[in-house]
């Protein structure tokens, strides 16, 4: 059995870090490690993560509070697997996780991933399937899968060579690092990404990930990233993939002084991609509520037993 490294970049995530370790603990692939990298926290992350008396989770403090991209880079330079996975301190793994994607990796398969579920976590806990609406036939692989953003961070696996090809990433970027490694891994495999089509990771949607802010950084972010990526992957993205994100980025804007200045530009040269976006976005959350998630109780039930 290869070894697997794991990544976990933490930064204050105590609240359902007990949960990400504990998926990890529980998978059926046991030839793992786990790097712990520890963003300067001030919370009790640091004792959570040593509470867990396995040797195979390395824990390391960062000298200095830096970007998520620097963290991630520093991270993945102590890894020892063959493989490299990544895990949120606020997200899980299925305990078939690692067994489903190491079983795809076959035939110079050098990056693969899992499907996704998406788990509500205010309120009232509710599980949603990861609806894709983008899947069309104008568009080439890298446009399509830059539109529809199907693949989840966490639910990937990717040969450490191919992932050292794109590093060390820019050190300035914190909401779209993930984007920027996953489009860039896409770029360079071309037709050779596997799925595993079986539903193993799930990200959690909770109240610090929703906040305005946040997401109005994360579009501004993610414009640069599809810059950054043409210019070293010496590619084009279609124009529709940049009107998605400067969607993002208007609708998101509203709660910015600077709104009122955007409206303009947006009425003049995005007003089309505004509605095609904003019906996309409100179609995709109507067949999200819609939609039956398999086995949802039993996912339920293993998430409360993670949390207890």
């Amino acid at each position: 059995m290869k070894l697997v490294s794991i990544v976990m970049n933490c930064r204050n995530g105590s609240k359902f870090l007990k949960s990400a370790l504990l998926s990890v603990i529980n998978q059926t692939y046991k030839n793992w490690e786990l790097v712990f990298w520890d963003n300067n926290s001030s919370d009790n992350s640091k004792k959570i993560a040593n509470s867990f008396k396995d040797q195979r989770i390395k824990y390391y403090f960062s000298k200095g509070e830096f970007s998520l991209s620097k963290n991630r880079n520093d991270a993945i330079m102590k890894t020892k697997g063959d493989y490299i996975c990544f895990l949120d301190t606020d997200d899980i793994w299925l305990p078939n996780h690692l067994e489903h994607l190491m079983n795809i990796l076959i035939n110079n398969i050098r990056f693969a991933y899992s499907d996704s579920l998406l788990l509500k976590d205010f309120k009232k806990k509710k599980i949603y399937n990861n609806i894709n609406l983008f899947n069309t036939k104008t568009l080439n692989d890298i446009d399509t899968f830059a539109l529809s953003r199907n693949i989840f961070f966490g639910s990937i696996i990717v040969e450490k060579n191919l992932l050292k090809s794109i590093m060390p990433f820019e050190d300035n970027l914190n909401h779209s690092i993930d984007d920027y490694i996953i489009l860039s891994l896409i770029c360079i495999e071309k037709n050779k990404v596997s799925n595993t089509k079986m539903i193993s990771f799930i990200y959690r949607i909770h109240s610090s990930n929703l906040t305005n802010f946040q997401k109005n950084l994360s579009a501004k972010e993610a414009i640069n990233v599809l810059n950054l990526i043409q210019i070293k992957q010496k590619i084009k993205f279609s124009h529709i993939v940049f009107k998605e994100r400067f969607y993002k980025y208007s609708i998101l804007s509203i709660f910015d002084k600077k709104f009122i200045f955007k409206i303009n530009s947006i009425l003049n040269y995005n007003l089309f991609y505004f509605i095609y976006f904003l019906f996309n976005t409100i179609l995709k959350k109507i067949k999200r509520n819609i939609s039956k998630v398999k086995n949802q109780k039993e996912i339920l039930d293993y998430i409360e037993k993670l949390e207890v």
